[in-house]
């Protein structure tokens, strides 16, 4: 590691890794110059969270503009986590909770105590939906300051984890079907399929993506099928 990347690394907290082969190419406009902004190097947050922020730093070939640029499965997360948030808190709101909150203030102060700090975690889960929210808008206008110029392997990038994403269900049905059909719905093999319906996940990164990739992939096929069954009165 240079000494200008360790200073880097203490100026924006993020850790610097190569880019990835499919991060490579990468062109983006700058907003300052007009000119052509290189992919140098993949940022992650130093915490060890798994939905810590990711992205790739670019340069600008003329001026000495550079940018932070958030993955799109960050910005997901982000805008994903913010409207589940949300959600909790509309159905709380709708099933009771200002009517509980009502009833303990007239059952005494112990009572009247615990629905404030009720209140309060409620509150503070808001503004962290409220966070979430402005950081995903926040990345996303970034996109549109520095829009793509070139992004050879986009297609792929984008249909890998999808795939990826898609093959544990398709494992899951199969080795369900084959366990059922053959094997008497047999524990041991029941076990084994299991091990082998999570393997496209643990080896995402051999397969050219990433764990958070494939398990929002794996998320959105989840959504998808639900979302098809309900639609054809599946259950």
């Amino acid at each position: 590691m240079t000494k200008q990347q360790v200073a880097t690394e203490k100026t924006t907290g993020r850790i610097q890794k190569p880019l990835g082969e499919l991060d490579q190419g990468q062109k983006r406009q700058c907003c300052h110059c007009g000119g052509v902004m290189q992919a140098e190097m993949q940022e992650a947050e130093s915490e060890p969270y798994p939905w810590r922020e990711r992205g790739i730093r670019f340069s600008c070939d003329s001026c000495d503009e550079t940018a932070w640029i958030a993955s799109s499965e960050t910005i997901m997360i982000s805008l994903a986590s913010s409207l589940l948030i949300a959600l909790g808190i509309i159905y709380m709101l709708t099933n009771g909770l200002v009517d509980f909150i009502g009833f303990s203030f007239e059952s005494g102060i112990g009572a009247a105590l615990l629905s404030l700090l009720l209140l309060l975690i409620v509150a503070l889960f808001a503004l962290g939906a409220l966070y979430n929210a402005r950081r995903g808008g926040a990345l996303i206008l970034a996109h549109r300051t520095y829009p793509v110029i070139d992004d050879p392997n986009s297609a792929k990038r984008f249909f890998l984890p999808l795939s990826l994403g898609l093959l544990p269900w398709l494992l899951a049905i199969g080795a369900g079907y084959l366990n059922y059909t053959f094997f008497d719905d047999s524990e041991i093999l029941g076990v084994l399929a299991m091990v082998i319906v999570c393997s496209p996940i643990a080896f995402s990164k051999k397969l050219g993506s990433s764990v958070r990739e494939v398990f929002l992939a794996v998320f959105f096929w989840t959504v998808l099928g639900a979302a098809g069954a309900w639609a054809f009165s599946a259950f």
